[in-house]
């Protein structure tokens, strides 16, 4: 499975905004597990959702998460570590044993708050991070960070 960096990027273990800098291994690894999260929600809701708009998402996911993994490892050296956390592992459970109209909410909800916080991680490590071309790829990512939370709170699962 490829990791990835900016969307999901999200995910569930993220320094808030204005926290202190994180180091450049330290952001490295977060982002690869929040897009490990990413990319395996997202290859979940391919297979369990029948709602058209959360199966587009979730594809578009798939491919920008795919995109910012590489542009991240450009960066600087790939960081070994688990390739999602404890939490994230929790989450992927959660949406393994749901369906329907349940499975839906609950993807929507842990892509919002994944969102939330992978753009909070970003803005701080793009603004305090010291490795110029990871913060750079950092502030590059902003933006498809936002478009993917606004898209998530778009989605009409009721």
């Amino acid at each position: 499975m490829k990791l990835t960096t900016s969307v999901a990027l999200a995910v569930l273990a993220f320094a808030p905004v204005g926290a202190n800098a994180m180091s450049a291994s330290s952001f490295h690894q977060k982002a690869a597990q929040g897009d490990a999260f990413e990319i395996d929600s997202a290859r979940l809701a391919l297979k369990r959702s029948n709602n058209p708009a959360v199966r587009n998402f979730a594809q578009q996911l798939i491919s920008a998460h795919e995109k910012a993994e590489q542009a991240l490892n450009q960066g600087g050296p790939v960081v070994a570590g688990p390739a999602m956390s404890q939490n994230e592992q929790n989450k992927i459970n959660q949406l393994k044993n749901a369906s329907g109209r349940d499975f839906d909410r609950k993807f929507k909800q842990m892509q919002i708050q994944a969102h939330q916080r992978a753009i909070g991680m970003y803005k701080n490590f793009a603004a305090t991070g010291g490795n110029q071309p990871i913060a750079q790829t950092a502030r590059r990512t902003l933006p498809t960070l936002k478009k993917h939370l606004a898209e998530a709170q778009s989605l009409n699962v009721h």
